[in-house]
């Protein structure tokens, strides 16, 4: 029976391994994006941007989504980003004059454009082009409603069950008797641990990429330093506090740590099996939690005590409060 009693022990160790490194994974790849493919809006080195019109054909064509990358300095035959008309316009540098402004046309224009381009106007130089992979943006920018629903089905992903539950003949039995304790409503606390989480990693993953950067020190890294003090703080008291109901007594405590996964089966119904007890009903919710079942909880009379039990094959975690406890 030793080895059975910490089989879920060993897979709830293994999900929160594959927890952490997948934040770990997520992190990483933050970084690297922000490194080499990141926005120069937010602090990346490309500048992107979606061709619009005929101006350019038939190197580019409208749809084509394209980035530019800043230079030490810039050539006739480069084809630029500038800034013009409050927007931004793709043509290649024609020729320089005296002043050091450049003359650009589009390759399917006639003539060259009618106004010369300061170099601190300029965005960068093409690097790559994506044929046609712009459509996409342009489609979700004139449908923001459609881009909403495409963000809200991947984000309800996060509310599916991946792993099945395996529920013993007996549980079944059990759970046929039972009534739900509390009503299943609203976001699970655990998601919102998650998601403070991520927000901390993200935080570091700025940190380290603004200090790789050289960023003075004020606004930019400040503020993610910053964001990784308080969402550090923000999951230390949601954690212990507020998920794990530090600031309530017993048997209070037990039952808003276990209530979205409590059923409630009266005192005297009898589960057979061998008990294994466990440490806090903190670590009874992560159990059930790795194993994606419910706790059974009962009032034992006399005394009112209070257990807490998540059926398994491989035997009965149980988590017990008395009042004299």
């Amino acid at each position: 029976m030793q080895g059975s009693k910490h089989a879920l022990h060993r897979r709830l160790r293994r999900n929160r391994i594959r927890h952490v490194a997948g934040y770990a994974i997520i992190a990483a790849l933050l970084a690297t994006w922000w490194l080499t493919l990141a926005p120069s809006q937010i602090g990346g080195p490309l500048t992107f941007a979606v061709v619009q019109g005929t101006s350019m054909e038939p190197a580019l064509k409208s749809g084509d989504l394209v980035a530019a990358k800043a230079q030490a300095s810039y050539q006739v035959g480069d084809v630029i980003f500038y800034k013009k008309y409050g927007g931004a316009v793709i043509h290649r540098i024609i020729s320089r004059e005296a002043s050091g402004q450049f003359v650009t046309k589009g390759l399917n224009n006639r003539f060259p454009d009618s106004w010369l381009v300061n170099e601190a106007d300029i965005l960068g130089k093409l690097v790559f082009t994506a044929p046609k992979a712009g459509e996409p943006f342009l489609f979700a920018a004139q449908n923001p409603a459609l881009l909403g629903l495409l963000v809200a089905a991947v984000l309800s992903i996060s509310f599916v069950r991946i792993r099945k539950p395996n529920k013993t003949e007996q549980l079944q039995t059990l759970l046929a008797h039972a009534q739900a304790e509390h009503p299943k409503k609203g976001l699970k606390p655990e998601l919102l641990l998650d998601a403070v989480v991520l927000i901390m990693l993200l935080s570091v993953t700025a940190t380290v990429v603004l200090a790789l950067k050289s960023t003075p020190f004020f606004p930019r890294l400040a503020l993610a330093m910053l964001g990784v003090v308080v969402a550090t703080i923000l999951v230390f008291i949601y954690g212990n506090y507020v998920l794990n109901g530090s600031d309530l007594a017993e048997p209070m405590r037990s039952l808003f740590v276990l209530k979205n996964r409590l059923v409630k089966l009266p005192g005297n119904t009898t589960i057979d099996g061998i008990s294994i007890d466990v440490a806090s009903s903190a670590e009874l919710r992560d159990l059930a939690e790795t194993a994606n079942l419910p706790i059974i909880h009962q009032v034992k009379t006399p005394g009112l005590t209070h257990v807490f039990t998540l059926v398994t094959d491989k035997g009965n975690y149980v988590w017990r409060w008395h009042p004299d406890a």
